[in-house]
């Protein structure tokens, strides 16, 4: 279960499948707040290894407005019904979330924006 879409990676290197490695859930008043780990990797040979090339802590508060933001510089918030429209492992529902973004400017590189929207299923 993860994402394949080419973001070139701090030195070049072109990273095309992505995956959520870990993450954590708590709450921040009346909003879940909730935080996991994009690990990105070069191909077939560097997953099997478990050799990330770069990763992505993100940050999303579920129900939050607009300002509360998600991801390396921010976006759209999770809609704040999310987490009653998923049960079990929260992993499809975030990759299909990410899917809906179009526009995130990546870490370190600010001019390179990154459009999840052509993304993938693996």
């Amino acid at each position: 279960m993860a994402l394949q879409t080419l973001i070139t990676g701090d030195n070049g290197l072109d990273i095309t499948y992505w995956r959520i490695s870990n993450g954590s859930f708590g709450y921040n008043g009346p909003d879940a707040d909730l935080r996991f780990t994009l690990a990105g990797y070069k191909d077939a040979d560097w997953r099997a290894k478990g050799a990330n090339a770069k990763s992505y802590t993100m940050h999303a508060i579920v129900g939050g407005g607009p300002e509360s933001g998600l991801g390396p510089t921010g976006g759209a918030a999770i809609p704040s019904d999310f987490l009653q429209s998923t049960s079990g492992d929260l992993r499809p529902a975030l990759y299909s979330w990410l899917k809906t973004q179009t526009s995130w400017n990546d870490i370190g590189r600010q001019a390179q924006v990154v459009d999840w929207s052509a993304a993938t299923d693996v």
